[in-house]
């Protein structure tokens, strides 16, 4: 009995501290926003039918070219829930700053600096990655890498 309470109070404790955790019950992700408001992801931000979450870098020069897709998809399906997960360490919180107002996004952006969110949705840990939930966390659709014909299917 003392040992598994040791084991759960470390790692409650190691995945705190990095901002992030997984709430087992909820099968929820708590992540900070941009102003570092920490929030359950799937409560908060999956409200809609139709949720796009697109995990990305500020490195990720494949992200850098599906952000132009993002932006046209954004204004034409406004009944989808945009979601921007980006996955960079905190230490790179003023470029993500700087990468969102300069390609405008208007969806959320939320920081997954340990990517524990990033590995546990994503089948491959390819940037950037797409993908459709339900409002009842049921995949829809998902895609890795950057290719311009996915944007045909969504």
């Amino acid at each position: 009995m003392k040992i598994r309470l040791t084991i759960t109070i470390f790692c409650i404790y190691v995945l705190k501290i990095g901002y992030i955790y997984a709430d087992e019950e909820l099968g929820n992700f708590i992540l900070p926003e941009l102003n570092n408001t920490e929030v359950k992801m799937f409560e908060e931000y999956l409200t809609s039918e139709i949720n796009l979450l697109n995990f990305w870098s500020v490195h990720c020069l494949p992200c850098q070219k599906e952000i132009q897709y993002l932006q046209s998809l954004e204004k034409e399906c406004t009944k989808i829930n945009f979601l921007y997960i980006n996955i960079d360490q905190k230490s790179e919180i003023e470029k993500v700053i700087r990468k969102k107002n300069e390609w405008n996004l208007s969806g959320k952006i939320l920081l997954d600096w340990n990517q524990i969110a990033f590995q546990k949705l994503n089948k491959e840990t390819i940037l950037p990655s797409i993908i459709v939930l339900s409002s009842k966390k049921k995949e829809l659709f998902y895609s890795y890498g950057f290719n311009s014909e996915v944007y045909k299917n969504l």
